[in-house]
């Protein structure tokens, strides 16, 4: 996959994630349950995938952040829907 090819945890589909390097249909899974993301790191941090998957696919992803979609949680969540 080029460098120039990106992939955006916070949106990208089972099929995309599972076309990065070493990534399995597990791993394309959690990554998926544990979005959102704000930075791609957090992909080791919240332990989604090993550290060896992820410097395989570092460079080929990035975490872009959505407008509005944490504070609309909170939004609902302060008005107790949930």
């Amino acid at each position: 996959m080029p460098k120039t090819d990106t992939v955006d945890i916070n949106s990208a589909t089972a099929a995309e994630l599972k076309m990065l390097p070493g990534v399995s249909d597990s791993d394309a899974s959690k990554i998926i349950q544990g979005r959102p993301y704000s930075d791609k790191s957090q992909l080791v941090s919240k332990k989604v995938v090993s550290e060896p998957t992820y410097e395989k696919i570092k460079d080929h992803v990035v975490a872009r952040q959505t407008k509005g979609s944490s504070g609309n949680k909170r939004a609902i969540w302060r008005i107790g829907i949930r």
